[in-house]
């Protein structure tokens, strides 16, 4: 499967706090020239717990013949009007047969409710020229799936990019963004019943408010929103003191976290140094524990992992669990608390170019059925047997359809 680098993976070791580069098959029995995505940033990814997706991004620079050899690709360069699926079990990708895109494919907010893919603003080229405050949905699950976009009224945000959003109940909650010029800090909220915009808190320039930027990351814990990183232009913001909104008494808090001691003796510093366009997820087990990966602070380019536990606000660095230096990249978890970065804008020494590569990290211990999974995948074993022998060999179900999607009755 392309999984393994070196001599000495010949036998299967769970590693949990280690990255490892993903290589995507290239070929199959049907197709022996499998395409892969091109090099991007700007995109943004979903996972479900057998799939990566990725939506939309942006490749400025790429050769006359790619060019001309992809139908694709040329009416809508320098941006993808495309929805990719990698399948972390065959490490096959495949494009999405979709329709109805938007026109604005970078730096949107989306996040995955069920099997609907949820895409909320974005931009086109040039940067800030076309902006979206329209949300669009699309059943990932479908044969043939068609991107619709969802009417709505109400106090409706401004065009923007570069935003964040987050789902509590039926509610999905906006924040932040910038429309090119201008940086936001406002909260939306969209009732998915009703499809009526209200403003959940509009910025008063109060001193416990947070500052307007964009390619900030949100998660919800404890009916709480917490705002991570962000910044605009050459400013970006830290981790010292965590902004948060709390959906009970409809304010902003500060929450002043604990520095990591051990990376404080190093010399590498206690917190996160501030940053934006990183990626950040939220285990999906241990939703008090959320990670941040790599960053810009608009001169330098981080390659680290940090972990925040909610519940004490201590942060801690993952040591030896570097990505190369990368930003504008996108990053999510598996159900089962793998964690997954696909994309975005590698620095190696004075140079920066864009990537198509996948690195996935245990950052928990996943349950014992999900590192026998992992071994399963790690000898190929799932590449060698169908759907009826995996079953009759004792394979679960539920791991049997994370290759075989169709396989209901066996």
């Amino acid at each position: 499967m392309g999984q393994r680098n070196a001599k000495e993976d010949e036998y299967y070791s769970f590693k949990p706090f280690r990255m490892t580069k993903l290589n995507p098959t290239t070929y199959n029995l049907v197709n022996t020239n499998v395409k892969i995505p091109k090099p991007r940033s700007g995109h943004r990814i979903v996972c479900d717990s057998a799939n990566l997706y990725s939506f939309g991004g942006y490749l400025p620079l790429i050769s006359s013949y790619e060019l001309t050899s992809d139908d694709d690709w040329l009416p809508h360069r320098p941006l993808f009007r495309e929805i990719w699926k990698f399948n972390f079990a065959t490490l096959t990708w495949s494009k999405i047969p979709c329709k109805e895109f938007p026109e604005v494919l970078v730096s949107n907010a989306v996040t995955l409710n069920g099997e609907i893919l949820m895409i909320f603003g974005g931009t086109s080229y040039p940067f800030g020229t076309t902006c979206s405050n329209d949300l669009y949905l699309c059943n990932l699950s479908k044969e043939d799936p068609v991107i619709q976009r969802v009417p709505t009224t109400g106090r409706i945000p401004l065009p923007q990019y570069g935003q964040s959003i987050v789902i509590h109940e039926d509610n999905l909650y906006t924040f932040g963004g910038t429309t090119g010029y201008e940086y936001t800090s406002d909260l939306h909220r969209l009732n998915l019943k009703n499809r009526i915009w209200d403003g959940a808190y509009i910025n008063k320039g109060l001193e416990n408010e947070p500052p307007g930027m964009y390619r900030h990351e949100i998660v919800l814990f404890e009916s709480k929103i917490y705002v991570f990183g962000g910044g605009k232009v050459n400013r970006a913001y830290g981790f010292e003191n965590i902004y948060a909104y709390s959906l009970h008494s409809n304010q902003w808090e500060i929450h002043a976290t604990q520095q990591d001691p051990v990376a404080a003796l190093d010399g590498l510093g206690g917190y996160p140094k501030k940053r934006y366009c990183h990626s950040c997820i939220q285990l999906p087990d241990s939703p008090n524990q959320i990670a941040i990966l790599g960053g810009f602070d608009g001169a330098n380019v981080f390659e680290d992992v940090w972990m925040l536990n909610l519940l004490n606000f201590q942060w801690t660095k993952i040591i030896n669990c570097n990505l190369p230096k990368i930003y504008f990249h996108s990053s999510s978890v598996l159900t089962s608390g793998k964690v997954v970065t696909f994309g975005g804008i590698i620095q190696s020494n004075n140079s920066r170019e864009r990537t198509s590569d996948i690195y996935v990290a245990w950052l928990c211990i996943p349950k014992l059925k999900e590192m026998c999974w992992d071994a399963i995948l790690f000898y190929s074993y799932s590449n060698k047997y169908s759907a009826s022998e995996l079953h009759s060999m004792g394979v679960p179900l539920g791991y049997i359809q994370r290759i075989y999607s169709g396989s209901n009755n066996l």
